[in-house]
């Protein structure tokens, strides 16, 4: 099963003053158990992309579909906002991450242990957390409580908008296993992110956006090894492939500065030989 994307643009207030392209003539595919990240500046179309790969905004020209199986895209993907409060409105969590489950058809005698299983997937003690108001959580709770919206649909692709914003470490890692945990069950991942520290531990693929066109699709490490690009579009790799594409610089344009830095004392213990 895999999301195809073909010669895909999305306009926004098309024939209007304001008419802007946010996504111009993409094309690419994503498949089952594969791991992506979307990365590039802010107004890359990055959002507007995954929306439409989640089946929420129609294509302006292209087409965007699923291949491989029965079904649509808004059948087969679920989305996880930056700002999951915002797609909250049940009064209890139950019924929050009951809501699309009761949609599906679900028989409801079934619905309080997956539900109860969805949460406990996604860091919540049920026990604690069944009850409470969704508005209640924290941020990063109401993080965890998205997720087991999505746990509890039990679709073969999630798309995750900016996951770690707004996050401490320790919940950064725990959204780190549970991507992890999430492709080892054979879903397929697709992340927009910022973050490329994040990138680079959870995806396989990285596409990189710029105004609405896809200008690098290639590995992460292949990615943060082009310092030129990253440069060009403000975009930092994690810190150590910066020390890299530092020292790889100062190679090729400072030899002398570089050599006089790194081995200050082979150049005195040279000259001294050199007097005796």
């Amino acid at each position: 099963m895999r999301i195809v994307i073909t010669d895909l643009s999305v306009i926004y207030e098309r024939g209007l003053p304001d008419e802007r392209a946010a996504v111009s003539g993409v094309t690419l595919s994503v498949d089952q158990g594969e791991s992506v990240a979307i990365a590039g500046p802010t107004g890359s179309g990055k959002t507007s992309l995954l929306e439409v790969m989640a089946g929420l905004v129609a294509p302006t020209s292209g087409t965007a579909a699923l291949e491989g199986a029965d079904g649509t895209l808004r059948s087969a993907v679920g989305l996880v906002y930056q700002f999951p409060e915002l797609q909250f409105f049940e009064e209890s969590i139950l019924d929050e991450v009951a809501f699309g489950l009761r949609h599906q058809g679900a028989a409801e005698e079934e619905i309080p242990g997956i539900v109860r299983n969805a949460l406990a997937r996604a860091g919540l003690d049920p026990g604690l957390f069944l009850d409470r108001s969704p508005l209640s959580l924290s941020a990063g709770e109401k993080r965890r409580a998205a997720l087991a919206c999505m746990i509890a649909l039990d679709r073969p692709f999630l798309l995750l908008d900016e996951p770690s914003a707004g996050i401490d470490p320790a919940m950064r890692e725990r959204l780190v296993k549970f991507m992890l945990d999430m492709l080892e069950e054979g879903c397929g991942l697709v992340l927009v992110t910022h973050d490329l520290e994040l990138a680079g531990r959870v995806a396989g693929r990285m596409i990189i956006l710029s105004d609405g066109r896809v200008v690098a699709d290639a590995t992460p490490d292949s990615i943060f090894r082009d310092a030129p690009l990253l440069e060009r579009l403000s975009l930092d790799p994690p810190p150590r492939y910066q020390l890299v594409n530092r020292v790889k610089s100062l190679a090729a344009s400072k030899a002398p500065e570089l050599e006089r830095l790194l081995l200050p004392s082979v150049g005195r213990h040279l000259a001294d030989v050199g007097r005796r």
